[in-house]
């Protein structure tokens, strides 16, 4: 009987916890209803639409102004529902080139930028996807436009798989990851670290590049890591394909590095250099088409005529001083100094018997001497007002044989005058910007830009002599979002 009561006693028990956790849990559900949670943003069970209902309540975040060079944020991910930190972008820029010159060519030479001739173009329009996050990034950026096509006319090859036909589109395509608390190892193709300005126009201070600018890497391929040793010092160490290569024209790799030091909070200085090597290695191409690059050691067994595989090395080094006088006003110079071995030179021997040297009594020979280029450039902006703000620029770029800056057409005033000789590129310019900026999105650009020659070098109108003169008149509308 004892048992039996006992056992009763148990099973009432249990059907008390059972009413009672039944009437907690509906209470627990009512409260909920009127008091709902948001979820938590890192929560992996959260569904869609619950975050949607949770971010529909949260205010709009204004789109922040481009603090740095090449990068900017530009849509909050929080406003397309996802849930990594992926930030999307779109940039337009159109232009109509004015040349005074009138030339009866439709591109102008020696620059990039604004190279249509009175037309209207597109002169970079790039959409992009950029990944943040503490420990990886990255970044893809699609592009397009005249400036693009003139920068990477260089991109050809005749190696089988290269993606030459491809890769001229490609602005950057990286990815990189945190190796220590401030220290960040990226690889593939990203923006080149030597110069002021930027590849993307908005950023610049004078709507186009400055002559510098326009013979220097806009873009790298390769490895590149860098660390910030304090607040005010960091470095970079870049392993490249090479000089502008995404795809490479030799086996050799290039060096580059950067040291920035931030003086005050309103001075900085900057140090960029390259070193590598810029000669085009020999090819062989077998029965089935594959191309084979040799260096001047795989040589021996190649019985065909070449030219001899000399490694030409370039030395570049890049000096930049930016002072912020005021919060309106600004300064920025730069001096670049460039090298290059010259691969052959004439030697005197009359001791080789002429008939070993059909040159005689000189030879060829691998030359230690370098040909060498400089630059200086000048910068200055003021903001006249919240909306508007001019600029200036003024830059001598000097390269007599060359060795960076080929000339493309010669005059013919040298085959006129036997005795006199050209002096190569040695240009001067003068560029004065104004700025209409009514928001963050949008920018209205005009520019006059002069040029002076110490040869004739520049086309004019329909005459086939050239001149040493170059007048444009540029306006420009920006898009960025």
């Amino acid at each position: 009987m004892l048992q039996y009561y006992m056992r009763l006693i148990h099973l009432i028990s249990k059907l008390w916890l059972i009413v009672f956790l039944f009437f907690l849990n509906q209470a627990l559900v009512s409260q909920e209803l009127q008091n709902p949670k948001e979820p938590s943003k890192n929560t992996k069970d959260s569904k869609p639409e619950e975050s949607k209902a949770a971010n529909s309540n949260l205010p709009e975040l204004p789109i922040e102004s481009p603090k740095t060079k090449e990068q900017e944020t530009k849509i909050d991910p929080k406003k397309i529902d996802l849930k990594i930190p992926l930030e999307l972008g779109v940039f337009v820029d159109g232009y109509y080139n004015a040349n005074l010159n009138r030339p009866t060519a439709t591109s102008q030479n020696y620059t990039t930028q604004a190279i249509q001739n009175n037309t209207f173009a597109i002169n970079l329009a790039h959409i992009d996807a950029k990944l943040e996050t503490e420990k990886f990034r990255g970044r893809l950026a699609l592009q397009t436009g005249t400036s693009v096509n003139a920068n990477y006319a260089n991109e050809t090859t005749n190696q089988k798989y290269s993606n030459q036909n491809s890769v001229r589109n490609i602005q950057e395509a990286y990815v990189g990851i945190k190796l220590g608390k401030k220290t960040w190892l990226d690889a593939g193709i990203y923006m080149g670290n030597i110069g002021f300005e930027a590849w993307v126009s908005a950023y610049n201070w004078v709507y186009t590049r400055a002559l510098v600018l326009d013979n220097v890497p806009y873009y790298s391929t390769g490895i590149r890591l860098s660390h910030e040793f304090t607040d005010k010092l960091s470095a970079q160490l870049h392993i490249m394909n090479g000089w502008q290569n995404i795809t490479d024209n030799n086996k050799d790799k290039s060096l580059g590095m950067q040291i920035a030091y931030k003086i005050t909070d309103k001075m900085k200085f900057t140090y960029n250099n390259f070193i590598g090597n810029e000669t085009t290695a020999p090819t062989k191409t077998d029965v089935i088409g594959t191309v084979y690059m040799y260096s001047k050691e795989q040589h021996k067994d190649y019985t065909s005529p070449y030219t001899p595989y000399t490694r030409n090395t370039r030395y570049y080094h890049n000096f930049i001083y930016q002072h912020d006088i005021t919060d309106k006003f600004a300064v920025a110079a730069s001096f670049d100094i460039g090298f290059q071995i010259r691969g052959t030179s004439d030697k005197y021997n009359p001791f080789i018997p002429q008939e070993n040297n059909p040159n005689y009594p000189y030879y060829n020979k691998h030359s230690s001497a370098f040909k060498q280029w400089y630059n200086g450039t000048i910068w200055v902006v003021y903001k006249i007002f919240p909306e508007w703000r001019i600029a200036g620029r003024l830059e001598r770029y000097i390269d007599r044989e060359g060795a960076n800056v080929p000339i493309v057409r010669q005059s013919t005033i040298y085959q006129k005058e036997p005795g006199k000789r050209p002096n190569g590129f040695q240009v001067s310019g003068i560029s004065l910007n104004l700025d209409y900026i009514p928001n963050e999105y949008a920018m209205i650009r005009f520019e006059l830009k002069y040029r002076r020659s110490m040869d004739p070098i520049f086309d004019y109108a329909d005459s086939s002599e050239l001149s040493r003169h170059e007048k444009m008149f540029i306006s420009a509308m920006t898009f960025k979002y």
